[in-house]
């Protein structure tokens, strides 16, 4: 050991820094375990693995006090159709406004978190931004001396207004939510690409400006052939594997990395690992094949299908570590607020009563994780970062703004065109940038 600042204490103190970054950050948390890697190198051997199990058995006792995270009690999930023997809890519904967040609404909020925001743009600027944003490609020279000539005072709700009636709104952000679903895929074959045309699919969900609670239930419930159930892309993409859809589920709607989960407790955040396989058994008889039994209208030697398991009465087994060859401990679907579901649960009632819990208006994260990554792509940074690792233990940044529009988004019925107009229209995305000092 070399004092104070020998490489013993910088471990530890590297071993904490890497505690605090979220599972999304990989090029963070690799850089970090480079580090580390590199400093117990440095040290002796003998002290080296004494090092090394000192930062284990604290990982190991911090993990041990983390409690088991326990969403909302009224979080309960209302089935889409009655599943016999299950005990459901009546609430009183949540008053749907159908209008969604004004932008001088934002204005305020954004005012009164933020004392010395950075000027504002001028017209061309806003319109280059907002054509890249809204349509993914520049204005023609035309658009701008358009727009210049324009002399009203909504000109540029005009403009935004415009942009978002045009179908290459869909065509652009479909493209954008398409990689978002198959970030993760570890099989990302092309086959399922060109069959599925998923970016089609959800342009034409984005442009009909369809709820987003309801394109999540259509991509979570989706069973069938290709051409009949094109929202079986997120099955098919995951290979109808229970643990990385459910993984994908909760990053996508829910914001939450509970996918560090898999194998052991969360290290960093308060969930358990029974949670993880809990939430994996929704999809515990859900299945992807492909076929060449049926005849194809399009002269396709195969095509794909999302549905049950061949065999109905598959149950979900969470894998035992001590034994891999073992099938492990039958799991029942449980929601992440602690009511489990029937073991004898079908498929398509499993995944229905899951698209339930995650879009209902009372899940303050299926709203939330929306937000977060639609304004992160649209001002430039999210009020928790990584968007996809809403993590609990992390404070947002303008925590009022961002619950405001958590809230106004769900009470809006999930309106995605309502949303994105209100925030391209603020003061925040009226925004210059500003370097930061060197």
């Amino acid at each position: 050991m070399k004092g104070n600042g020998g490489p013993i204490r910088w471990v530890v103190l590297g071993m904490i820094s890497l505690a605090s970054l979220p599972c999304g950050a990989e090029e963070k948390e690799s850089r970090a375990k480079e580090l580390i890697r590199q400093k117990l190198q440095e040290l002796p051997e003998a002290e080296r693995a004494k090092a090394y199990e000192r930062m284990m058995k604290n990982a190991k006792a911090a993990q041990a006090r983390q409690p088991r995270a326990v969403l909302p009690k009224e979080l309960d999930s209302i089935p889409v159709r009655p599943v016999a023997g299950w005990t459901t809890l009546e609430r009183k519904p949540i008053p749907v406004t159908r209008q969604p967040i004004s932008p001088e609404q934002i204005n305020k909020l954004y005012r009164d978190e933020v004392k010395t925001p950075a000027e504002g743009i001028n017209d061309e600027l806003f319109a280059r931004r907002v054509f890249l944003d809204l349509i993914g490609h520049l204005p023609a020279p035309a658009d701008i001396e358009e727009f210049a000539r324009d002399r009203s005072p909504n000109k540029r709700e005009k403009l935004v207004d415009r942009l978002l009636s045009l179908p290459q709104f869909g065509e652009h952000w479909g493209k954008y939510w398409s990689d978002v679903f198959k970030y993760r895929a570890t099989n990302q074959n092309l086959f399922k690409v060109v069959h599925y045309n998923q970016e089609v699919w959800l342009a034409d969900q984005l442009n009909g400006n369809k709820p987003w609670s309801a394109i999540a239930t259509e991509i979570i419930t989706a069973t069938g052939i290709d051409d009949e159930a094109p929202a079986g892309f997120f099955v098919a993409f995951h290979d109808g594997d229970a643990a990385e859809l459910a993984g994908e589920a909760a990053r996508v709607f829910l914001g939450t990395q509970i996918a560090c989960a898999q194998c052991h407790d969360h290290p960093y955040d308060p969930w358990k690992r029974d949670q993880f396989h809990e939430m994996a058994a929704f999809f515990g008889r859900t299945s992807f094949r492909v076929r060449k039994d049926l005849s194809d209208t399009k002269g396709r030697d195969f095509v794909l299908e999302v549905g049950p398991s061949l065999k109905p009465t598959q149950q979900y087994h969470k894998p035992d570590l001590k034994d891999p060859s073992k099938p492990g401990e039958v799991i029942q679907p449980v929601f992440l607020t602690g009511q489990p579901i029937p073991l004898q649960t079908a498929d398509d009632q499993r995944r229905e009563a899951l698209a339930a819990f995650l879009t209902s208006p009372k899940n303050p994260m299926f709203s939330r994780a929306f937000v977060n990554r639609i304004w992160c792509e649209l001002v430039g940074y999210g009020f928790v970062e990584p968007v996809d690792d809403l993590s609990p233990t992390r404070k947002p940044k303008l925590p009022n703004l961002f619950d405001s529009l958590s809230v106004s988004f769900a009470a809006s019925g999930y309106d995605i065109k309502g949303f994105i107009r209100a925030v391209v229209l603020s003061d925040a995305y009226d925004r210059g940038i500003v370097a930061k000092p060197s």
